[in-house]
């Protein structure tokens, strides 16, 4: 297969991170999620977010007014926390556009509780961007479903919440089965290449 894009580097990275992904999963699904979620995000670095994704455009002049009086350290740290949104944002609006017809849209009746459809996608995707980040700056433990555990078509398994260690898992927190995150990320670099 030829690599039609110009950043051929970023895509064969993603490319392969996502081939160590397959490899590993069911032996260490934590590190899968890393490098998937890495995967997208090389390919979603240099994406422009369309402008009902970025709901701070409309009120940059005043940030910028705002942030005028600021010192250095502060502008360095605002910066930051901006680039970490946007980042989150990237990821979420790549693979939005990227999923195509994967995400299945919720039906009027009969919705699955434990499934992820296009209206909750976002904030299912939101919940795996912060469950690495947190897992590789803080050492937090992921709240994974367990493989094998989800019920028919559901992407995550039925438990709410529990404990790992000391630390108690929010149910808020839970993350999609690593087979339906692996499908979701090979479609969405099928349909970029």
């Amino acid at each position: 297969m030829k690599i039609k894009h110009p950043s051929k580097n970023r895509t064969s990275s993603a490319v392969r991170l996502y081939a160590l992904a397959v490899r590993e999963i069911g032996s260490n699904d934590e590190l899968d999620y890393i490098h998937l979620v890495s995967a997208i995000e090389i390919l979603s670095k240099n994406y422009v977010l369309p402008a009902n994704h970025e709901p701070l455009l409309s009120v940059l002049d005043q940030i910028r007014e705002l942030l005028r009086g600021a010192g250095a350290e502060a502008k360095s740290e605002l910066g930051n926390l901006f680039e970490q949104r946007k980042s989150t944002m990237k990821f979420v609006s790549f693979i939005q556009k990227y999923s195509g017809d994967s995400v299945p849209e919720r039906p009027t009746l009969d919705a699955l509780e434990n499934k992820v459809y296009k209206d909750n996608l976002p904030n299912a995707l939101k919940r795996i961007y912060r469950a690495r980040s947190k897992f590789l700056h803080e050492g937090s433990s992921m709240y994974m479903s367990i493989p094998g555990m989800t019920v028919g078509n559901c992407d995550y398994d039925s438990s709410l919440g529990g404990t790992i260690g000391n630390r108690e898992l929010d149910p808020e927190e839970k993350l999609p089965s690593i087979s339906f995150f692996e499908g979701l990320v090979g479609i969405c670099l099928l349909n970029y290449l």
